[in-house]
């Protein structure tokens, strides 16, 4: 863009002034008045731990001079960063908690109406005895595990399923009973009432057979024999309408747990055996071998292993 001049005179010299210049601003050094705190007059804390109850703090400093805080590698923080929250963990001795006094929760067993004290242990915990407990051993039910509510004609959902010999946390007095089973003699194979369902819809309690469809539309079922010597058989079922036709075998039913982290498949009627995956050759086996937590697959949908 072309731009327009005026020619002015002055003092014999010819200055020249274009439309829209600005003026030059010029800037000077000034040395600074402000000076860095040298935390002369600082106070040091020392970290205090919390407690089950009471707020503990990190260890830091505070410069009365520049009013500031600091966390032990001198890196400003703010007063609200200190604190600490407490644990809300009692640390028991003689069933007492040594820091607040509390008493320690206590675990109630009822096994067909009568009453089992345990006390947990001092690490919170208590281990839910099984079957084999000689206190136990005059029923003649089969038993699945403990519940944390009683379970009558009118639930509509199953309370909390644990296996026994697990152990399980306790914050509180909690009540535990005994969960049994009765089968019938002589029942290899009775009617079929399994229909297709998803694994989120099992509760523990459920008597399951897990399936895979073969290329060639064949259906089968895994069974829970062979123990550890080798991988469980397969025995081919018909489907139709979604449900499994004819009778099935005891040897194809399972009880499946849900946990925190996946699944533990048992063989129906027992939590003393479950599948588990070998870790020489990724096979499958049912037994007690620590490796008995699976996971569905998000990718093919099928059953996984987490540890092999």
């Amino acid at each position: 863009m072309r731009m327009r001049s005026k020619r002015k005179k002055s003092g014999g010299q010819v200055m020249v002034a274009y439309e829209n210049q600005k003026a030059i601003c010029l800037y000077k050094l000034v040395e600074s008045s402000i000076t860095t705190c040298e935390h002369s007059n600082k106070v040091e804390y020392k970290e205090k731990s919390a407690t089950c109850v009471d707020a503990g703090n990190i260890a830091y400093f505070y410069c009365e001079d520049c009013d500031k805080y600091f966390n032990s590698e001198w890196t400003e923080i703010k007063q609200e960063d200190i604190a600490t929250t407490a644990t809300g963990v009692h640390t028991y001795e003689n069933h007492k908690c040594t820091v607040c006094g509390e008493d320690q929760p206590v675990a109630y067993l009822y096994v067909n109406g009568e009453e089992y004290k345990t006390l947990i242990d001092d690490k919170n915990h208590i281990k839910l005895p099984n079957v084999d407990n000689p206190a136990f051993k005059k029923y003649s039910y089969t038993f699945s595990g403990w519940v944390t509510e009683v379970i009558d004609g009118t639930s509509n959902s199953l309370p909390s399923f644990y296996p026994a010999d697990e152990y399980v946390d306790i914050i509180e007095d909690t009540n535990f009973y005994a969960v049994f089973s009765y089968i019938v003699k002589d029942s290899s194979a009775v009617s079929s009432n399994f229909v297709l369902t998803d694994i989120s819809n099992i509760k523990p309690s459920d008597v399951v057979v897990i399936t895979v469809t073969k290329t060639d539309g064949k259906v089968y079922a895994m069974t829970n024999d062979n123990g550890t010597s080798k991988a469980p058989s397969a025995a081919l079922v018909t489907i139709t309408d979604n449900a499994i036709s004819g009778d099935v075998a005891d040897n194809l039913r399972w009880n499946i747990a849900t946990t925190a982290d996946g699944y533990v498949i048992y063989a129906n009627g027992t939590t003393d055996t479950w599948l588990y995956c070998t870790s020489t050759n990724n096979g499958v086996r049912v037994g007690s071998n620590d490796n008995k937590l699976f996971v569905i697959d998000e990718t093919s949908g099928y059953l996984k292993h987490v540890a092999t």
